[in-house]
């Protein structure tokens, strides 16, 4: 029997399993966790019997219970009745000795198996395979035709018996060793991910394994490590062939794009093999310096959200500074080389396509510089062990608020001694945002750092931040309180300098109550991960917006309060046809200051949002949750129980490139916003970002008269404004390409009488014909009070800052292409 709710669900699994640093934030967090889970798994839960995790002694346990475990799987009443059930095509799963066979279900295939019990047994088909989710632990993936049972004889450690097949094992949190027997043989995985198959080929059985990250060794006397991104051989308890070694051995194919794991074909199979790119590279050294013996490549692939990329590191070993890395399946990656006493060699927005052959790079290693600084609590304080890191050379797309240690295998982190300092030795020649982070505090971000020119700063100071925090409670839509509910609060970066997105999370106690601590202020998105593991591919969870402010416990209740109106809503688009999968957003329109909340519309259109405060609201639809989206309309949301509404989505879209007008190139990342002519002038209509080639895309445009604005993400370019785009009802596609100049940054103070910044202020840009230009959708100052806008077109420039209980002000100046201004506004106070 499964829990009520575990804190590792879907969403969970793809926002932080794969964060450069996983979810280990502290022993202290992890022991909460732990006891959260035993509440919700061990607690009464009315109609069903409390769930008990068997504890004893991994040693005792483990061989004789996998033993055990195989042959239940495989006597002979087992075999016929399993054989039975798998001819209709579905994996087959048993829980516990005592258990039935049967077939998993619907929503099992699409969200897994949650082991519930302390032993499970699980047989897949030929064309199906099978996902097993392992608590907070991590996840099993077992693929077509495999056979295996699974063990959990005490907390945190794990024993897997595969008989035939092949899986996939992957460990988000600590524990004991996790033990994958086999007839050849056993291996042990002490943390990360790891590639398992058992196989009969050439006449004989053998077992092969692929470390993808962690550590992980064959069991025996000696025990053999393994090395991550090579693939091992193993025949009776022994290592017979390293693949580094015998490129003659078949590899393990890559993971598919479904995520599983893929094991070569029998002859005669006629399935056919994902496509997959290839990538070669060599070190380039400094004169005189020879290749390192180890170095780790890193790949990051972009993905869709809710996907979020995981790191993919691949260590080689004494090959002369060269490197292949086969079977990575298409698309844009950004790659990452390290190796002890250089800095970390980097390109972003790669394009790996299948067939015509290898990427080629040349990784240029230097020695980097060197950066030194302080680190200060906001009265200026030095702050003993805070963790420092480059954002731009972490090679992740998460990075989690409660480090203990710098990450693992990180050439640009350290950590602050008693006097606050550190040192960071190896930093690539470019430009880098520090980030602090430490205990009790809120996080801290330098000011950007541009090494391209070789000449570091004598010293960067790095201010901590007087922390808030985000409180409620998480309840499922019939009120009951969800125990054990897992909720992010992720900082917005609306400045988009930020190489990696940065949350707190915390796992709801048995009442659904939670509390995220040592936020720096800022604008957040609030969300329980747990939700929406019944919409399949859809699923998304709810997300609501709100604002951190420093010293302040902000109450947040997912997924709203018990007072409000449910609005029950189906998306369509023009012609009818209804809309899965799209993100739904609702932003108060007369409440200022008010958060807007998202979510995910499911099949048949459908979409919710329990408890709003009646109201109207504009409604945007988009994709990538937030990463694109375009306004509809307007709804009137009334004081009732229930309101059901249709939205109707446009048919039309807006596309085109932006480019750099000196050299035709692409300029990735750069953001695109679309503005709607109404009665009251143009108004804020949706956004985009470009891809690594510079495109971009809009969807779900309605009809009416648009202008689009490109504000570069990247180098020293101006804001360029498109207009006169008129859509009609029935157009599908319109296209309009930018070019980009040079152009200035811009960075505003806002500060009280005393000098003390004023967070959250709003920041307003007129240009020359006073003409209004938001650079993102939210111009606000930071926990310094400061807004760093980068690429404004040159010229004459109004800025503009307000806040409640201060009376606002504005300044006037000149901007020049390629320069970086600093201006401070001064905001009286209106008592």
């Amino acid at each position: 029997m499964k829990p009520a709710a575990s804190v590792l669900e879907v969403n969970l699994e793809r926002l932080f399993a794969r964060a450069y640093a996983p979810v280990l934030a502290s022993p202290t967090f992890r022991a909460r966790l732990l006891r959260t889970l035993e509440l919700g798994i061990a607690g009464p839960k009315p109609g069903r019997q409390a769930v008990r995790w068997r504890v004893a002694a991994a040693m005792v346990v483990g061989l004789g219970t996998a033993l055990l475990a195989w042959r239940l799987l495989h006597g002979p009443d087992a075999v016929g009745s399993v054989e039975n059930l798998l001819a209709a095509g579905r994996p087959v799963v048993r829980e516990g000795p005592a258990g039935a066979w049967r077939p998993i279900s619907d929503d099992e295939i699409r969200s897994g198996i949650e082991l519930g019990r302390p032993t499970l047994e699980l047989a897949t088909p030929r064309d199906s395979t099978a996902q097993v989710r392992l608590g907070s632990a991590g996840r099993l993936e077992a693929q077509a035709e495999s056979r295996l049972s699974i063990d959990s004889p005490a907390q945190g450690a794990l024993v897997v018996a595969l008989e035939r097949g092949a899986i996939a094992l992957e460990r988000y949190a600590a524990g004991e060793t996790w033990r994958v027997s086999t007839s050849e043989g056993s291996i042990l995985l002490d943390r990360g991910a790891i590639e398992i198959a058992c196989l009969e080929l050439r006449g004989s059985r053998e077992m092969r394994a692929r470390l993808r990250s962690g550590a992980a060794a064959i069991d025996g006397d000696p025990r053999t490590e393994l090395v991550p991104g090579r693939e091992v051989l193993v025949q009776g308890g022994m290592l017979v062939v390293d693949r580094g070694l015998d490129p003659s051995v078949p590899q393990l194919p890559e993971r598919s794009s479904a995520g599983t794991t893929g094991v070569s074909e029998p002859q005669g199979s006629g399935t056919a093999a994902p496509a997959t790119a290839s990538l070669r590279g060599s070190l380039v050294m400094p004169a005189e310096a020879k290749p390192p013996d180890l170095f780790t490549v890193v790949l990051l692939r972009r993905e869709r959200l809710p996907e979020v990329s995981r790191p993919d590191p691949r260590i080689f070993r004494d090959t002369q500074g060269s490197f292949a890395i086969d079977g990575l399946r298409p698309g844009t990656w950004s790659v990452f080389v390290r190796a002890d006493g250089f800095a970390v060699w980097q390109t972003r927005d790669l394009e790996l396509r299948s067939g015509g052959g290898a990427t080629e790079l040349r990784a240029v290693l230097d020695t980097g510089l060197a950066i030194r600084g302080r680190v200060i609590d906001p009265d200026g304080r030095p702050v003993e062990g805070a963790i420092v890191l480059s954002e731009d050379d972490t090679p992740s797309q998460l990075l989690p608020l409660g480090l203990d240690a710098p990450p693992q295998g990180s050439a640009a982190a350290a950590t602050s001694d008693s006097e606050g300092a550190f040192e960071i030795a190896h930093l690539r020649r470019g430009r880098h945002l520090l980030r602090a982070t430490r205990a009790g505090l809120g996080a801290g971000w330098s000011e950007p750092i541009d090494l391209s020119k070789g000449d570091p700063p004598e010293s960067v100071a790095i201010r901590l931040a007087r922390p808030g925090a985000v409180e409620g409670q998480v309840a499922r839509d019939d009120g009951a309180p969800w125990s054990g509910a897992f909720v992010v609060a992720s900082l917005l970066d609306t400045t988009f300098e930020h190489a990696c997105m940065t949350y707190g999370h915390v796992a709801a106690d048995a009442e659904g109550r939670f509390a995220i601590e040592d936020l720096p202020p800022g604008l957040y998105v609030v969300l329980n991960v747990s939700e929406g593991r019944d919409q399949g591919p859809t699923a998304s969870p709810r997300v609501q917006q709100v604002h951190i402010e420093a010293g302040v416990r902000t109450r947040v209740d997912l997924p709203g309060g018990s007072q409000g109106t449910t609005l029950e809503g189906t998306l369509l688009a023009s012609d009818a046809r209804p809309l899965a999968g799209c993100d739904v957003t609702l932003v108060p329109k007369r409440r200022q200051g008010a958060d807007w909340k998202s979510t995910r519309s499911r099949e048949g259109g459908r979409f919710d949002f329990p408890s709003l405060s009646p109201g109207t609201y504009a409604v945007y639809v988009g994709e990538s949750l937030g990463a694109e989206f375009a306004l509809q309309c307007e709804i009137e949301v009334p004081a009732v129980p229930v309101f059901r509404s249709t939205v109707r989505a446009g048919l039309c879209a807006l596309r085109g490139g932006v480019l750099d007008a000196r050299s035709g190139a692409g300029l990735p990342g750069s953001v695109i916003v679309l503005e709607v002519q109404t009665d009251a002038g143009f108004v804020f209509a949706g956004k985009s970002v470009a891809s690594g080639e510079g495109l971009y895309v809009l969807r779900f445009l309605p009809a009416g008269s648009y202008r689009i604005t490109a504000y570069p993400t990247t180098g020293r370019f101006g804001l360029e404004t498109v207009g006169g785009i008129e859509i009609g009802a029935s157009d599908t596609e319109t296209v309009r390409d930018f070019s980009l100049h040079p152009g200035a940054v811009l960075v505003v103070r806002v500060a009280d009488s005393t000098g003390k910044p004023v967070v959250g202020a709003s920041v307003r840009f007129l240009d020359a014909n006073d003409l209004a230009v938001a650079f993102s959708p939210d111009d606000v100052t930071d926990a310094s009070g400061t807004l760093r806008v980068q690429g404004v077109k040159p010229g004459r420039w109004t800025v503009r800052a307000s806040r409640e209980r201060f009376k606002p002000a504005s300044t006037t100046l000149d901007l020049v292409a390629e320069e970086e201004r600093a201006v401070e506004i001064i905001l009286p106070s209106s008592d």
